[in-house]
């Protein structure tokens, strides 16, 4: 059997999908199939679900659809009750109180996804890590698909890393919770620019980025990812299609969370040390104590920090800088701050 799992469509990336879904019985979509989440796109939201999106998995009547909502897809919130899905397509709501509203066998399988609630603006995984945990313990064990929109954060792998500063956007209390419940495949999504090749964890759980990538043409740069599903000793087992296999990082993931604590330490950093340098070049500016006076929070953040990132080594140095020039009545010029920004 073949299922096709695909995120991140943004209502133009349909094209070219049909001679896929023809050939399997199950599609998951992952999230941000609409490109209208903010208020003023909530009707074009909904006209393109009901008007492109619904026809067009009814189109395929032999064919199951299993549906979770990404940040970009905000009638899921308001107007979730308009929508009304053909027969063969399954919506897991994502404000649904009962977990079960997010679980569905379809094609042999067993699916959850991962509700929406905890996402921020950006998709990103928000609130206090007690609150994740919380909302991801509800991840039943036993599961053969995961779908989540955004992205676990993996050590060793690039699936949720963005941008020319690789900065990984994955969630870290959604990786432990897949530890925990070691579904066999995670589907997921949002962070377009990550390794599209699957990760493979210590338990054998396989976890793809699905989403499709459109150039500055609107033209679609990525395969949808087509995968086999295999019995093997009672178990379903997942296979990609022509997949080389991961690259791996040789670094450690750091999560977005992670990378704004160092940033924010950076800055206060970079500002007490450009305000003694000043002080002492020209001998009559005070330094601003105002910085200076957070440097022991600063070195707080940074330290658990030190073994993963080389810069905050750096920063740890120059702290040690500045505790010595207060120590000779701020006489002493201390070494640059380089910015965060340009090495990770």
């Amino acid at each position: 059997m073949k299922i096709l799992a695909i995120s991140d469509l943004h209502t133009t990336g349909l094209k070219g999908l049909d001679r896929y879904v023809r050939d399997c019985a199950l599609v998951l979509v992952a999230g941000d199939f609409t490109e209208h989440g903010r208020t003023r796109g909530v009707e074009q939201s909904v006209r393109w679900v009901l008007d492109v999106f619904c026809p067009w998995c009814a189109s395929f009547p032999d064919v199951r659809f299993c549906v979770v909502p990404g940040e970009q897809d905000l009638f899921a919130e308001r107007r979730a009750d308009e929508i009304r899905w053909p027969n063969n397509v399954i919506y897991l709501d994502p404000l649904a109180t009962d977990p079960a509203a997010r679980t569905c066998e379809a094609a042999g399988l067993k699916i959850y996804g991962v509700a929406r609630t905890p996402y921020q603006k950006g998709g990103v995984f928000a609130g206090s890590p007690e609150a994740l945990v919380r909302a991801f313990a509800e991840i039943p064990e036993g599961l053969d698909v995961l779908v989540s929109h955004a992205p676990p954060l993996v050590d060793g792998y690039n699936l949720d890393a963005d941008g020319r500063r690789r900065r990984h956007r994955g969630s870290p209390e959604l990786m432990e919770a897949i530890r925990r419940a070691r579904p066999r495949l995670v589907v997921c999504g949002h962070v377009h620019g990550g390794d599209h090749r699957r990760a493979v964890l210590e338990n054998g759980t396989v976890v793809v980025n699905v989403s499709r990538v459109l150039d500055d043409r609107g033209l679609v740069t990525t395969r949808p990812r087509v995968i086999e599903v295999e019995q093997v000793d009672g178990a379903n087992v997942f296979r990609l299609e022509e997949d080389e296999g991961p690259v791996p990082v040789s670094e450690p993931a750091a999560s977005v969370g992670a990378v704004k604590q160092i940033e924010r330490a950076e800055k206060i950093l970079f500002k007490a040390v450009r305000s003694i340098n000043k002080h002492v070049e020209k001998g009559d500016y005070a330094p601003n104590l105002h910085y200076i006076d957070q440097l022991d929070d600063v070195r707080a953040t940074l330290t658990p920090f030190a073994a993963e990132h080389p810069l905050v080594g750096v920063y740890l140095a120059r702290l040690d800088e500045v505790a010595a020039s207060r120590a000779q009545g701020w006489r002493v010029r201390v070494g640059d701050v380089p910015r965060f920004e340009e090495k990770t």
